[in-house]
């Protein structure tokens, strides 16, 4: 059985960011190179539409945007992991907007994942466990085909929520409050 060759931190930062030929981007997960294919269009749409109700949300409250999209966060000495969306704040968020080219150390306080068809429940549960880790207070697995959204909270058992439930985040994002079913329209 062939043993994967394991990257440091600073190798995988010397990577390009993407495959030019096949679109795919890198994660590094305890040393191990994980390619991530691009993702599908409802995928993408779906990612979108979170952006923008948390965009919205924190223009609304009138506080500066600390939701983001394609960033990569540091989260231990050999892992780099991108979440689909994620809200920073604290540290995280200060380091983020004084020096905008250093890759973002530590989790963010929540990490959003939208499930593809290719995905497995191991592959999610894996991501779910290294951000609470590593530091997030929540992370949301979302699954479109089933139009659910799995909510982990560190310390806490995970929920399961069904379409016709409401998703709400108090500690984090006082306030906001939508039917899952929503973020699926």
């Amino acid at each position: 059985m062939a043993t994967a060759t394991l990257l440091t931190l600073e190798q995988f930062s010397a990577l390009p960011e993407y495959d030019e030929r096949t679109g795919s981007s890198y994660e590094l997960d305890h040393g191990e190179l994980i390619v991530v294919s691009p993702q599908a269009w409802e995928h993408e749409r779906l990612k979108g539409r979170l952006f923008l109700l948390l965009s919205r949300y924190f223009e609304d409250r009138g506080e500066p945007l600390r939701a983001v999209i394609k960033t990569g966060f540091i989260l231990d000495e050999d892992s780099w992991r991108k979440p689909d969306v994620a809200v920073m704040s604290g540290e995280a968020l200060r380091r983020a907007e004084q020096d905008r080219t250093l890759p973002l150390e530590g989790a963010p306080e929540l990490a959003i994942e939208v499930a593809s068809p290719s995905d497995t429940s191991a592959m999610i549960g894996r991501k779910v466990d290294h951000f609470l880790a590593a530091g997030s207070k929540t992370v949301w697995a979302v699954y479109p085909e089933t139009q659910q959204v799995h909510v982990h909270r560190v310390g806490r058992k995970s929920t399961k929520l069904g379409a016709d439930q409401f998703l709400d985040e108090p500690e984090i994002l006082p306030g906001f409050r939508i039917e899952v079913r929503r973020l699926f329209e």
